[in-house]
C-alpha cells in the first residue's frame, strides 16, 4: 500500500512538473512573439520588464544597457526612477565578472569573491541601497550588452535553481531583440544622415520642413539656404581632401550657431538647409550674417601662410509673407540663392514676391548682365528646335512672351519673372529627339505615339541639366503639363505644389496650342480659347492665375496672336 501511494506522488509530482516546464515555455514563446513586434529599445526593456514582474514577482528590476561612447552601463529611465539612476563603468569589477563567467550571480555570493573586494565603497554602496538579490548578464554575439539587476521576491524566498535558469533564457530573448533594436537605430541614424558632414541629409530634411511647417502654421516658418561659391575651383586648387575638411568645418558653424533653434541639413553636394520654425525673416537674416562672420572668421584663422578664401550665396524665404508652402520656402530660397549668384555671389537674400524690395539686386546693369549671359545659349538651343519644326520654335517664343507678362501681373519679382521667360523659351527643346513622323504627323496620335510625345519633358530635362548656367529652369520645365488637380504628368503633383512658374507655363502653353494651327488641326479663335480656359479653372489650370491671364487678354494687357 505504501508503495503504491509513494508511485501515485511520484506521478502527481512528475505531472505537475512537466506541466509548470510546459507553462514555462508557453511563457517564453509568448514573450518572444511579443517582443520582436517592436524595434524600439524602450518597449522592449518595459516589456521585458512588465514579463520578469509578472513571472518571478521580484520587488523591483532595474536594466543596464551598454553606451559603447560613454565606456559603460547606464540604468535606462523605462527601468529606474530619475532618482535613482547610476552607472557602471566598463571596468568595474562586477561587469567585468559578468564578461568572463556569462551566468546569473547571487548577490551574496558576489560579496564573497575578490571582485567584490576590490570594488570602491561608493560602488558597494549604490548596490546595496537598491536592494540587489540577483544579477543577470544579457548577451549577444558574446558580448554583454546588459544587466538586469533583480531585488528580493515579495515572498523573501531565495531564487530557484528553475527560476535563475528561467530568467537566464528570458535574457536570452531579450539580447537578440536589443540586438535588432540597435542594429534597427544604426540604420535609422545612417539613413538620415549624411557620411561626411553629420548632419541630416536631404530626405530628412524635406520630411522635417513638413512637420515644422505643419507645427509652425499658424506663425511663422522660415528657411534658408547656403551655397558655397566656385566650390568645384576650390576642389581645384586645394585638394577635395581639403574641401571634405572645409564642408565639415562649415557645417560645424552651422549647428554652432543654430543651435536648437531649427533643424540643420547638407543639402547637396555644396548646399546646406536650414529650417527655423516660429521665426521670421528677419531673425535668419540675422543668423546668417553670424554664420558669415563665423565662416570668414575661420577661414582667416585656419588658412595659415597661404591666405584660402571662400564664400557662400544665401537665400531665405519666409511662410507666410513669401510662400504657402514648404515646396515653395525651398523653391524660393533657391531663387534668391540664383540672383546672388547671378549678382556677384557672396551675399544674402531674403525672397519676396516684388522687385522693389530687392533694389541692390535688380538694377538694370543686373539685369541686362543677366539676359546677356544666357541669351547665346538660350538662343542656339532654340534655333536648333526651329531647324527641327519651325512650328515649335514659333510656339515657345509665344509661350515665354505670355508667360513672362503673366508672371509680371502677378506680382513675380523681375527675377523670377527672368526664369519663366526662359522656361518658356526651352520648354519643348526635348521635341528635338522625337521623330519627325511623330512631331508633324497629320491627325491624331496612337497611344504609343502619345508617350512618345510626352516623353519629351524628360528630354528637354536631360538637356537643359548639362548646362549649369541654365538648371534653374529645370522645376518649372518638368512641371508644365502638371495639372492644378492632379491628374497631369510626369509626376501628379496638384495645387500650389506645382512651382508657380509651371502654373503659368500651363496656362499659356495650352492657350496658344489652342490658337495657333497644328498639322492635325486648324485654330480656335481667341474668345474661345479663353472660354476653354474658363472651364477649366481649378481643374487643368490654376484658378488665380488663369482668370488673370484671361482678363490680361481681354483688356489686351496681353497681345494675343492666331497664327
Amino acid at each position: 500500500m505504501s508503495i503504491a501511494i509513494f508511485s501515485l506522488f511520484n506521478l502527481m509530482h512528475n505531472s505537475l512538473f512537466v506541466k509548470e516546464q510546459v507553462a514555462r515555455e508557453d511563457k517564453l514563446k509568448n514573450f518572444s512573439l511579443c517582443i520582436t513586434k517592436t524595434l524600439k529599445l524602450d518597449e522592449i526593456i518595459s516589456a521585458y520588464i512588465d514579463f520578469l514582474r509578472e513571472s518571478i514577482s521580484a520587488s523591483q528590476i532595474y536594466v543596464c544597457l551598454h553606451s559603447p561612447e560613454e565606456n559603460c552601463y547606464r540604468s535606462t529611465t523605462s527601468a529606474l526612477s530619475l532618482s535613482k539612476r547610476f552607472v557602471l563603468r566598463d571596468d568595474n569589477s562586477l561587469v567585468l565578472w559578468m564578461k568572463e563567467y556569462s551566468k546569473a550571480l547571487l548577490y551574496t555570493e558576489f560579496t564573497r569573491q575578490t571582485q567584490y573586494k576590490s570594488m570602491w565603497e561608493a560602488e558597494k554602496q549604490a548596490l546595496q541601497g537598491l536592494g540587489v538579490s540577483l544579477v543577470l548578464p544579457v548577451e549577444c554575439d558574446s558580448q554583454l550588452v546588459g544587466l538586469t539587476f533583480l531585488t528580493d521576491k515579495h515572498s523573501h524566498k531565495p531564487y530557484s535553481y528553475d527560476e535563475i535558469s528561467f530568467l537566464e533564457s528570458v535574457a536570452s530573448i531579450v539580447s537578440i531583440a536589443i540586438k535588432n533594436a540597435n542594429l534597427y537605430e544604426t540604420i535609422h541614424k545612417e539613413a538620415q544622415r549624411d557620411s561626411l558632414t553629420g548632419l541630416y541629409n536631404r530626405r530628412y530634411f524635406n520630411k522635417q520642413l513638413e512637420e515644422d511647417f505643419e507645427c509652425a502654421r499658424a506663425h511663422s516658418i522660415t528657411v534658408i539656404l547656403f551655397n558655397l561659391d566656385d566650390f568645384r575651383l576650390y576642389n581645384e586648387l586645394y585638394g577635395s581632401g581639403e574641401g571634405d575638411c572645409l564642408l565639415s568645418h562649415f557645417a560645424g558653424i552651422l549647428q554652432a550657431v543654430v543651435g536648437n533653434k531649427g533643424t540643420v541639413a547638407r543639402y547637396g553636394g555644396k548646399e546646406f538647409a536650414v529650417s527655423l520654425p516660429f521665426s521670421c525673416a528677419s531673425d535668419a537674416e540675422e543668423l546668417a550674417g553670424f554664420v558669415k562672420q563665423s565662416f570668414s572668421d575661420y577661414l582667416s584663422k585656419e588658412s595659415g601662410p597661404t591666405q584660402k578664401f571662400l564664400t557662400f550665396s544665401a537665400g531665405i524665404c519666409s511662410y507666410p509673407t513669401s510662400a504657402a508652402s514648404p515646396d515653395q520656402l525651398l523653391s524660393y530660397a533657391n531663387l534668391a540663392v540664383y540672383s546672388v549668384k547671378k549678382n556677384g555671389k557672396n551675399g544674402i537674400l531674403t525672397y519676396t514676391r516684388t522687385a522693389s524690395t530687392q533694389p541692390e539686386y535688380y538694377n538694370e546693369r543686373s539685369k541686362a548682365a543677366i539676359v546677356q549671359e544666357y541669351t547665346a545659349t538660350i538662343y542656339a538651343l532654340t534655333a536648333a528646335i526651329d531647324a527641327k519644326d519651325h512650328y515649335t520654335f514659333s510656339h515657345s517664343q509665344c509661350v515665354s512672351s505670355y508667360a513672362s507678362q503673366l508672371a509680371l501681373a502677378a506680382g513675380l519679382s523681375d527675377e523670377h519673372v527672368e526664369i519663366i521667360r526662359q522656361a518658356g523659351l526651352l520648354h519643348d527643346i526635348g521635341k528635338i529627339g522625337i521623330p519627325d513622323s511623330i512631331l508633324t504627323k497629320e491627325g491624331k496620335l496612337t497611344s504609343d505615339e502619345h508617350g512618345i510625345m510626352r516623353r519629351h519633358v524628360e528630354r528637354s530635362i536631360e538637356m537643359i541639366r548639362h548646362l549649369p548656367s541654365l538648371d534653374y529652369v529645370i522645376p518649372v520645365v518638368l512641371s508644365h503639363h502638371e495639372r492644378y488637380d492632379g491628374k497631369g504628368y510626369p509626376r501628379g503633383i496638384a495645387g500650389e505644389n506645382i512651382p508657380i512658374g509651371a502654373r503659368c507655363l500651363s496656362i499659356v502653353d495650352s492657350f496658344d496650342a489652342m490658337v495657333s494651327r497644328r498639322s492635325y488641326k486648324e485654330t480656335i479663335p481667341i474668345n474661345e480659347a479663353l472660354d476653354e480656359i474658363r472651364s477649366n479653372l481649378g481643374k487643368q489650370f490654376d484658378p488665380e492665375l488663369g482668370q488673370l491671364f484671361v482678363s490680361l487678354v481681354e483688356n489686351y494687357q496681353i497681345k494675343a496672336v492666331s497664327y
